[in-house]
């Protein structure tokens, strides 16, 4: 079986920073299957992939501007490319005009028995007018941020929609909270047949890495990791976090990520007179990221729903648990189905006294009461591992239709 996956975004060599979760979900589908062959189709980065192919599988980029240092769609996302400069719509119309283009003749070309897209727009929706036009299958999954968009431009989000999924063979969403998201554009309870709830791994680098236990009792760090958008709710940890230095003057907190909210919570820290025990960190590898992770005492996941935005996820809260972390989670989480009151702390979303009652029940417990909730996770952990995940993704999309 010859299967193109149509992505917008992908870790196209070790040389490249973009997020790399959906090349760990093919590769894996493509170790566990070799007799099929994989072709990647993005677009063109900075840079041309350092190699072309690996094993079964072929990265295929496509141009889409007229320079190569303008082709940064690619690298940071569409949602995120168009809040960072206006003159970037330009740039997504061209990427949504070459990718229908170059789809077309790489289907042609390859002839595949399906293609497999990431995120309903704009690679489901292209990817549903390709199969119209050369009898092609397709499948998909459902991330989270493209329902988003949809839902910002309901009429027309609603026609997307109706015609993606009408069109698939099947598809994933990767939690419940997406399936919900769903509902408000089409009634999925017509597309049950052929929709699974299926959440994206984590990296096996979370598993391998020794754990380095914090020895440094006199101090608890509580870290956050993450975007700085709005619906994260880093602004309310700060808050939170503030009030708990009342009781507890001897926490400090590390804030990991990089978004549009970045100045506003730097302000924020400054406002507080925080300088001495927040620190706001940018983006790092995942061996530093795992390095923080375990000097930490416990991982803080704050998120809330604005009208556009919601977490579908997060993969933080399972990766925080892997390195056997205590999560401090809003209930707003795509992964509640998941989790319950004995695996993690739970608050409700948005609420500043209780995320600040959260952390003081945290820094209350003894060690008994932290090992009943680090063995509760334990379980939970494992299936998120690719291995099992990328199974289920593959038994679902292909065995039951091909």
């Amino acid at each position: 079986m010859k299967i193109i996956i149509n992505t917008s975004t992908l870790k196209q060599d070790k040389f490249d920073s973009s997020p790399e979760f959906i090349n760990n979900l093919v590769d894996e589908i493509a170790i566990q299957n070799k007799e099929n062959e994989y072709i990647y189709f993005y677009p063109m980065k900075e840079t041309l992939p350092s190699i072309t192919n690996l094993g079964n599988i072929t990265y295929q980029p496509y141009k889409y501007w007229f320079t190569k240092k303008g082709q940064v769609i690619g690298k940071i996302g569409i949602l995120q490319s168009l809040r960072v400069s206006k003159f970037n719509y330009i740039k997504v119309a061209f990427l949504l005009l070459s990718q229908l283009v170059n789809l077309f003749i790489a289907v042609r070309r390859h002839k595949p028995d399906y293609i497999y897209s990431h995120w309903v727009f704009p690679q489901a929706f292209i990817t549903s007018i390709i199969s119209k036009l050369t009898n092609t299958k397709y499948v998909f999954t459902s991330h989270g941020s493209d329902v988003t968009m949809l839902n910002k431009f309901k009429p027309l989000g609603k026609i997307i929609m109706k015609f993606v999924i009408t069109n698939a063979e099947r598809f994933t969403v990767v939690s419940s909270k997406n399936t919900e998201k769903i509902s408000n554009l089409v009634s999925t309870q017509e597309y049950q047949n052929k929709l699974k709830v299926i959440p994206m791994g984590i990296d096996d680098l979370f598993f391998k890495e020794k754990i380095i236990v914090n020895t440094h009792s006199e101090k608890t760090n509580l870290i956050y990791f993450g975007r700085l958008t709005e619906y994260k709710g880093v602004d309310l940890l700060i808050r939170a976090f503030h009030k708990s230095l009342h009781e507890y003057p001897n926490i400090f907190l590390n804030i990991i990520g990089q978004g549009n909210q970045h100045s506003i919570l730097k302000k924020l820290i400054e406002d507080f007179d925080l300088e001495k025990n927040v620190n706001l960190l940018p983006f790092m590898n995942k061996q530093q990221l795992i390095e923080y992770i375990d000097k930490s005492s416990a991982v803080i996941v704050p998120s809330i729903e604005t009208k556009y935005e919601f977490e579908a996820g997060p993969l933080s809260v399972i990766e925080a648990m892997a390195r056997k972390k205590i999560c401090i989670i809003s209930d707003s989480v795509g992964f509640m189905s998941y989790l319950n009151n004995e695996s993690a702390i739970i608050f409700p979303s948005g609420s500043e006294e209780a995320l600040y009652s959260s952390i003081l029940k945290y820094m209350k417990m003894d060690d008994l009461e932290k090992s009943k909730v680090l063995k509760a996770s334990e379980q939970i952990v494992e299936y998120f591992k690719f291995r099992n995940i990328s199974k289920e993704h593959y038994d679902f999309l292909f065995k039951n239709s091909y």
